[in-house]
């Protein structure tokens, strides 16, 4: 993976995220380790740094691309997978699905729940995960696709998810 200043990588928790610097950091216990410098594109206003050796553990990934990028549209057009008839359970699976920083996995909840929420409001706390899983994947196809706005990311994902595909 490319760790040049730059490079835009996603953070399964903080979505699209540059590279500002690698440098080294010294740590705690008083071992030296070579970093990334992270800054999230959206705000600026959060910066993280993450030991390069620990980068995959953390879940750091290029953005999307290519066969990758069509699976995930691919995903987001397929029937609506089974799912816990419990919220509870439901918010469960889509909350792990969420943080396992998969793309093809994020793109499965937020097809599943906002198809769900075609057809009749889902809870507070599914909603809450619609609009976080949204606002990543959206974010992720802004980049990939090089569009002009997120919004224009959001209107295909939402375009794939219910084109043709009537809400269960």
């Amino acid at each position: 993976m490319m760790f040049t200043p730059g490079t835009v990588l996603i953070h399964p928790a903080h979505g699209p995220m540059s590279v500002r610097s690698v440098s080294k950091h010294r740590f705690p216990n008083g071992t030296t380790h070579e970093c990334l410098d992270l800054e999230a594109l959206d705000t600026y206003a959060l910066a993280i740094t993450i030991p390069i050796d620990r980068y995959a553990e953390v879940g750091l990934r290029n953005v999307v691309r290519g066969a990758d990028l069509d699976e995930v549209f691919d995903t987001l057009s397929s029937d609506t997978g089974e799912e816990p008839e419990n919220w509870s359970r439901r918010y469960k699976a889509n909350e792990e699905k969420m943080r396992s920083g998969s793309v093809v996995r994020l793109a499965e909840v937020v097809r599943d729940v906002l198809r769900r929420n075609e057809t009749k409001p889902v809870s507070f706390g599914e909603r809450r995960t619609l609009d976080r899983g949204m606002s990543q994947l959206s974010r992720e196809v802004f980049y990939s696709k090089s569009l002009d706005t997120v919004r224009e990311a959001e209107q295909l994902i939402r375009d794939a998810i219910l084109d043709g595909h009537p809400a269960p």
